[in-house]
């Protein structure tokens, strides 16, 4: 009698767990339908393109300005070239260019050309004149002119002015009030920032004033 009593509180328990579970699936049925994502979804391909590359679109196309912009190419300088060049002429160089490199292209010095007396590192301009002269021709161009015996040296210069854009340190202190230090510094001002254009552009080097100016304007020429 007692085992059958067990039996079928056996038997209820299980309908009764069944009954349960069977509620629990009816009311929660349709809730979370199959195969549906749990995650949320990230960006897709061409928003992480653009998030690791902010400055360009899809198409590769830049946004930032500038960016797609054509190269500007720097405008060439031309320099007329004569004297004792392989190929005296125009030639065209590269803006800030110096004077060896006008003369490389223009095929060198050739075997007469004064060395010593042409600052090949001088710095050029567009649309000047260099004339490099040959040994024992001054460097305006004209031959030097002897001077008689016992009147005293040949001038630097076949006018007797100094060319300040080109004579060497010696011609310079020639110039009234120029000694050796300040005739270095006109020769490292031309190198530094290009010929002297005016003779006021001799104002620029240190140790020349005015005055000093108006006493050596006599005995220059410029030619740039």
């Amino acid at each position: 009698m007692e085992d059958r009593k067990k039996a079928v509180l056996f038997i209820s328990a299980g309908l009764l767990c069944f009954a349960v579970a069977w509620g629990l699936v009816r009311g929660f049925s349709g809730k979370w339908p199959w195969g549906a994502p749990t995650g949320v979804a990230g960006p897709s391909w061409s928003v992480r393109q653009a998030m690791n590359n902010p400055g360009e679109t899809e198409t590769g196309i830049s946004t930032e300005p500038g960016k797609n912009d054509p190269v500007h190419v720097a405008e060439k300088w031309v320099v007329y070239l004569t004297g004792e060049v392989q190929r005296p002429g125009i030639v065209e160089i590269s803006p800030d260019s110096r004077l060896y490199q006008a003369v490389q292209m223009a095929g060198g010095l050739t075997a007469r050309a004064d060395r010593d007396n042409v600052n090949l590192a001088e710095k050029l301009a567009d649309g000047i004149h260099v004339h490099i002269p040959a040994v024992g021709q001054a460097q305006g161009g004209e031959k030097e002119k002897q001077a008689p015996s016992g009147e005293g040296a040949p001038t630097a210069q076949g006018n007797g002015r100094i060319d300040v854009n080109r004579a060497t340190a010696a011609e310079l202190e020639a110039l009234p009030g120029v000694g050796p230090k300040l005739a270095q510094a006109i020769i490292e001002d031309r190198t530094a920032n290009g010929p002297f254009r005016t003779p006021e552009d001799l104002l620029r080097v240190k140790g020349i004033g005015p005055a000093k100016l108006e006493k050596m304007k006599e005995m220059i020429f410029i030619r740039p």
